[in-house]
């Protein structure tokens, strides 16, 4: 996307057209003047431009031109920026605008270096309420409430600044009562907090106004009472947190997957109208220790409405592992830390399953058993089951030598399906995963907008440790899943739901109420019940160690929070900054074995470290960054400045 961009002069392609007078003599000679192979000049088009938006684009062409005027072909340009606040420079010549002030382009061939020179001036769009004013009852708070000044790209203005004046419309049926109706916007952005509005009403909006541009938000509702779910057979409500997805209608907005938790009996909705017909007007419920539960064809009204929903028990999941190459004793073992660990992944993420019964069947000394040491793909199901042993109604895992030619591997055959083989070296962590195909859900590779390789479903991990509430839902809902199209475990409506689709009914694969298991859509990490999942993950990293600064790293890259080691970190003051700039130049005593400098498991505990330089700050955190961004290694600079633009 190009803005602002300014049309500059074509100056290749010029030809020089020489006409002979008469009676000249017809004499050839070559022209003068040097090697028309050597570079004498660099020209940039455009050689000037503005970018009005962060993020906007504008691709510089460089040409290399010799001492007659001509172009030189066949050259490939070195480019650079003077300043990586305002532009990034691609090895292309695509320029993208990071933030308000003027970048020198430098494009260079051959030790000849031309220039162009870009300059980012973001310009006014449009304000909106990010976030809005929410449903609230008479006289509470309907925020906080962000304004938001942005341009034309979607990004804050950075030099926005002024007073913000907000009010209610003209029509809406009441006015504001709490907070303050004014507040200074900084960098683009204005908050009000403990805004609350007088009076019952529907479909109240607020408007601001700053230097004579105005913004008005989304309707909300301001009632006396709240639509609620009233839950029973509910576990612990002081310790076990209940999630819902609501969907309705809200000011005149459809309401899908409307996310709320309680760790009451009653959970208040907010105000939720019919929705109409679609299957929109449906409330699903998630808690530890009890199945979810679908509520369809929910009978909401104009008025304040309760909605009883009754949680009944988890499925239980019955396994029958099946010991075919042994030693028993290690490999029974090995299972029963495996099943462990995935009834913990299960819980904590409220998976509504809970294994009933496990059985661990030495098949060892079967006269058949070493036929099945070395499986490739599925193409032995049949003979495992009917030479090794199966139980119908149960999860049959067998545990052989290899799976495709590997130790550590392992295959659900097929997905929906009661078979699964495991490699006698796999880690604890991987039947999870194959039991996670039983239960229909498929790998998360490709998803890496929402999903890492903590979830469940990465093909290839050591740290899986999270479902989400998308994936609970089709594991539990999905007529393929094993406990439904194998077993008929679960006789309420069952809906297939493939990986990529979301609609009114099927939420979203990434769809999360918490964000407590991993690596996921939404930003807050809280303290979750499986935290000892995650650490058991860990796998005791090599470089992991007492220095604060480590550990803190440590946990960066593991997407955790450690509010606690980070107050220590900040109490160390200059050795900190020290301790984070060696890592991030890679000459920690950690870096050794290639965890340090080399390999993306080092990348990320570099970038982490600039992270916490940036965290120190006035402990010299700023300057260590500001070398980095001019001196240090090529791939951290640009990392370094955007630290810094923060």
């Amino acid at each position: 996307m190009i803005l602002g961009s300014r049309p500059q002069r074509a100056f290749w392609a010029v030809a020089a057209v020489t006409f002979a007078t008469v009676g000249a003599a017809c004499t050839d000679e070559s022209p003068t003047g040097g090697d028309p192979d050597t570079v004498v000049g660099v020209e940039i088009v455009p050689g000037a431009d503005t970018l009005v938006a962060l993020g906007s684009e504008v691709r510089l062409v460089a040409v290399a031109i010799n001492s007659l005027g001509d172009v030189v072909g066949g050259k490939s340009f070195q480019w650079a920026s003077s300043n990586l606040l305002a532009a990034r420079v691609d090895r292309d010549g695509l320029v993208t605008a990071v933030g308000n002030g003027v970048a020198n382009i430098t494009a260079t061939v051959d030790s000849v270096t031309g220039g162009a020179q870009v300059t980012v001036e973001q310009e006014f769009f449009q304000m909106v309420f990010d976030p809005g004013p929410r449903d609230a009852l008479v006289g509470q708070p309907v925020g906080p409430v962000t304004l938001r000044a942005l341009d034309p790209g979607g990004s804050a203005l950075r030099n926005g600044t002024g007073t913000v004046v907000l009010r209610t419309t003209a029509g809406s049926p009441g006015r504001i009562v709490g907070g303050p109706l004014e507040s200074g916007m900084f960098g683009g952005e204005a908050t009000f907090h403990g805004v609350a509005v007088e009076g019952q009403g529907l479909s109240y909006r607020l408007e601001a106004s700053w230097e004579g541009e105005s913004g008005v938000s989304l309707p909300f509702d301001v009632v006396t009472a709240f639509d609620a779910v009233s839950l029973s057979n509910m576990p612990n409500p002081t310790v076990d947190e209940i999630g819902l997805l609501v969907d309705g209608l809200r000011a005149g907005q459809p309401l899908n997957d409307f996310p709320v938790t309680t760790l009451t009996s009653v959970a208040e909705v907010g105000v939720v109208r019919p929705g109409g017909v679609g299957g929109n007007d449906e409330v699903l419920v998630f808690s530890p220790d009890r199945r979810p539960a679908l509520v369809q064809d929910v009978p909401w009204t104009s008025g304040v409405d309760t909605v009883d929903v009754a949680l009944e028990p988890p499925l239980e999941m019955d396994v029958t592992v099946w010991i075919v190459k042994g030693p028993f004793p290690a490999q029974a073992d090995h299972a029963v830390q495996a099943i462990d660990r995935t009834q913990r992944i299960w819980d904590s993420e409220r998976a509504g399953i809970v294994f009933d019964s496990v059985a661990y069947m030495d098949a060892t000394a079967a006269d058949s058993a070493s036929k099945y040491f070395d499986l490739t793909v599925c193409n032995s199901k049949a003979g495992l089951e009917s030479e090794i042993g199966y139980v119908a109604g149960t999860i049959n895992v067998y545990w052989v030598g290899t799976v495709d030619s590997g130790t550590r591997r392992g295959r659900a055959c097929p997905i929906g399906g009661d078979h699964i083989i495991m490699a006698e070296d796999t880690g604890d962590e991987l039947l999870s995963h194959e039991i996670g195909h039983s239960l229909v859900l498929t790998h998360t590779d490709a998803l890496t907008e929402n999903f890492d390789q903590t979830n469940v479903m990465h093909s290839a991990s050591s740290v899986r440790r999270f479902l989400t509430e998308g994936q609970v839902f089709r594991q539990q809902f999905d007529p393929g899943s094993v406990v439904n199209g194998s077993w008929g475990m679960r006789t309420a409506e069952q809906r297939a739901c493939p990986r990529d689709t979301h609609s009114f009914r099927c939420p979203a694969i990434e769809a999360r109420i918490w964000s407590d298991g991993g690596f996921g859509p939404t930003s807050s990490a809280v303290p979750h019940r499986g935290a000892a999942v995650g650490a058991d993950s860990d796998r005791r990293r090599p470089h992991a160690g007492s220095n604060p600064v480590e550990r803190w790293i440590d946990v960066q890259c593991e997407m955790e929070e450690n509010e606690g080691l980070s107050a220590t970190v900040l109490g160390m003051g200059a050795s900190a900054t020290e301790a984070f700039l060696a890592v991030a130049t890679g000459v920690s005593p950690t870096a050794a074995g290639g965890l340090g400098e080399h390999g993306e498991e080092g990348r990320r505990r570099r970038l982490a470290a600039l992270d916490g330089l940036r965290m120190m700050g006035a402990d010299g955190g700023r300057a260590a960054l500001e070398l980095l961004a001019r001196e240090g290694p090529v791939d951290l600079r640009v990392e370094a400045a955007e630290r810094l633009r923060r």
